[in-house]
């Protein structure tokens, strides 16, 4: 893999978790505000949806290339994807689990936190709570990562589908596959998007289209689609759920054609991206519970209103990457062996 082509897939990842951050900035409170509504909508659960989806196609390409050695080459990385997933798995769910016992009971802070998980819990023999903490995932952001493990366990299968089974095929299942999502959310969700990073990296498709003469426009028109999607979907007007996964692919692609063009550095040139970059997956473990906590505190010192919940959903999310930023810097300073145990070795 060229530079280029590795710069360009660090500052998309980082994009979407900034992406995903603002998905999990959600006020409830501000459902109360017509105006707060729409635009949390139309961003958190509009324009941002596209960041999961890259991240699982990111996934799969990253896992299927300098696949040399066949399934002897899928089988270590496998094996691999132990120290850098399920680690932080374990690790950041039971960091999730203390930190919001330790604000269970402190009298201070402990109405201003969702209890629900201890609340399940308390009735619960062991067996459901190892469940209700490590499968479900108590960690409730730490999904992605149960379900791209889940997917590595496939990855021998996905080895010989794409092996022996026709580009076409591979296509039609795709589509298939999007259509069955939109009924049944999940892993399956998550095995469409690995895949389609697994037919980039198979068929060595070209991912560098700036030089194509339309790419600009391609992308224009398809960020104008996701938009329009989104903001139909903020007003509340009804579509048919097959133009979900519609606006999924035109946001994947509008993502991916438009960095070249508004990306025209090199990374190392531009300090501060290149500083989030470096801790990507940290602010992804780190920003829940954090996030929960950073985004309650506004409205307790400044009131509830319109005008504050708003402010708070646009700014806090930023406030929440440059916390989580520094926090990784330190932990990478100071104490770099845990730090490395806890990102998977990244």
């Amino acid at each position: 893999m060229d530079k280029n082509l590795s710069d360009k897939l660090r500052v998309l990842s980082s994009f979407s978790i900034i992406m995903v951050v603002y998905i999990h900035s959600y006020y409830l409170e501000g459902e109360t505000y017509e105006l707060n509504k729409f635009i949390q909508n139309l961003i958190g659960q509009g324009i941002c949806r596209v960041a999961v989806p890259l991240f699982f196609t990111i996934s799969g390409y990253l896992f299927f290339i300098n696949i040399n050695d066949g399934l002897t080459s899928v089988l270590i990385k496998i094996r691999k994807r132990a120290m850098t997933l399920l680690i932080p798995y374990i690790i950041c769910n039971v960091w999730f689990v203390l930190v919001y016992m330790l604000l269970h009971f402190t009298p201070a802070v402990a109405p201003f936190v969702n209890n629900y998980l201890f609340g399940n819990l308390l009735d619960k023999d062991l067996w459901s709570i190892l469940y209700a903490l490590f499968v479900d995932p108590a960690g409730f952001h730490l999904w992605f990562l149960r379900d791209l493990m889940l997917v590595v366990l496939c990855t021998p299968l996905i080895y010989y589908l794409m092996k022996y089974m026709s580009r076409i095929t591979i296509i039609v299942l795709f589509f298939i596959s999007l259509w069955q999502q939109s009924v049944y959310d999940g892993f399956l969700f998550a095995l469409t998007w690995f895949t389609a990073g697994v037919c980039l990296a198979v068929t060595k498709t070209r991912l560098q289209w700036k030089e194509y003469r339309y790419s600009r426009i391609i992308g224009i028109m398809c960020l104008c689609c996701l938009v329009a999607d989104s903001v139909c979907r903020a007003a509340n007007i009804d579509l048919h759920f097959i133009y979900y996964f519609v606006a999924q692919i035109l946001g994947v692609i509008s993502v991916w054609l438009l960095y070249d063009h508004v990306v025209n550095k090199d990374l190392s040139q531009m300090k501060l991206l290149n500083i989030v970059c470096r801790y990507t997956f940290f602010i992804y473990l780190f920003h829940e519970p954090t996030l929960n906590i950073l985004k309650k505190l506004p409205p307790v010192i400044w009131g509830q209103s319109a005008q504050v919940y708003l402010i708070c959903y646009l700014v806090v999310p930023w406030l929440m990457i440059a916390l989580a930023t520094i926090v990784g810097f330190c932990l990478n300073r100071f104490i770099p062996k845990f730090y490395s145990i806890l990102v998977g070795g990244r």
